[in-house]
């Protein structure tokens, strides 16, 4: 679970070893929307009302691979562009879902469609930068900054509409006791 300040911290340290470029899936026109850096994207992490289907969701790709985009054509002449794995086996998914309004993050994902050993290595690197950058809490990784505003009373949870019984809980923190409490060891 994460918010812009995390996902840029992961997605910025692939980006120094591998050019990467985005397409939003499903773009509303004939030619997807594409920026060249995650940085670039102004609503990155930002989530909108629900849960990860409801969320923006990007093919990450290398920069230097083909691109190969489907466009669907409605009898009505309308066209969307669709941006699918399938076509683009050196692609990952990602959902990076993040804050909702200010009492909510909602989890993200990434993976890959098809097997081909480009997509792998996209997914690899980012596990890895995600361990390097993210704490392991239960079975989710949380970014440093999602992490600090769960502590402050934000919800991680699976959807904006999930029941919060259902959130991601942050392991309790250990209290220490004051000096010269009858829980201290020292004398005062």
């Amino acid at each position: 679970m994460a918010v812009c300040e995390d996902l840029l911290a992961v997605l910025s340290r692939i980006e120094r070893h591998v050019p990467l470029t985005y397409r939003l899936c499903f773009a509303p026109t004939p030619e997807p929307t594409t920026w060249d850096a995650a940085a670039a994207i102004n609503d990155l992490g930002v989530a909108v009302e629900g849960g990860a289907n409801n969320q923006k969701r990007y093919l990450v790709m290398p920069t230097a691979s083909p691109f190969t985009p489907y466009v669907t054509t409605f009898p009505n002449g309308e066209t969307l562009g669709r941006v699918y794995p399938e076509g683009n086996p050196d692609s990952v998914v990602l959902t990076p879902a993040g804050l909702y309004s200010d009492w909510c993050i909602v989890g993200g994902n990434f993976g890959v469609a098809l097997p081909k050993p480009s997509g792998y290595d996209l997914v690899a690197a980012l596990q890895r930068a995600v361990r390097a950058e993210f704490r392991k809490v239960g079975t989710c990784y949380v970014g440093p900054k999602a992490y600090d505003l769960a502590e402050s009373g934000v919800r991680l949870a699976i959807s904006t509409r999930a029941d919060p019984k259902s959130d991601l809980r942050l392991p309790k923190r250990k209290r220490h006791a004051e000096p010269g409490s009858v829980l201290s060891s020292g004398d005062s």
